[in-house]
């Protein structure tokens, strides 16, 4: 008899350890997405890219405004770095801790790459929190 309800409490928790653990899993795509809402919240401007004097690196830099009254812990500008064809040859990124509210932020994002290649950028968005 103990056994058996040993063995039905064991299935039960299991269960729903089991439960919990997928209900809380999420999807990487909806996070991306999430700060697609909140753009109005962190302004780019003044961006420019080039390459390093020995062309192994390739830079963008700009200036990131939190448009808000709040504090973020911590934020993150993205890009993309396209060749001559439109191709995407890698990603770009800088991340800040504690930006205030109505704060402006100098951002020099670092690309994966080859820094020869790249002709354009373009901005795909940010995460902050």
């Amino acid at each position: 008899m103990k056994k058996s309800l040993s063995l039905v409490l064991l299935i039960i928790c299991g269960a729903f350890f089991l439960g919990c653990a997928l209900g809380s899993s999420s999807d990487d795509g909806e996070l991306d997405n999430s700060s697609n809402k909140k753009e109005s919240e962190l302004e780019i401007s003044e961006t420019k890219g080039y390459a390093d004097e020995y062309g192994f690196a390739y830079y963008i830099e700009g200036k990131a405004k939190n448009k808000t009254d709040k504090k973020f812990s911590y934020v993150q500008v993205k890009f993309n770095v396209y060749d001559e064809d439109g191709n995407v040859l890698g990603s770009c990124l800088d991340n800040q801790n504690n930006v205030m509210g109505n704060e402006t932020w100098k951002f020099k994002a670092i690309c994966s790459g080859e820094a020869k290649d790249v002709k354009s950028f373009k901005y795909t968005g940010y995460d902050a929190y």
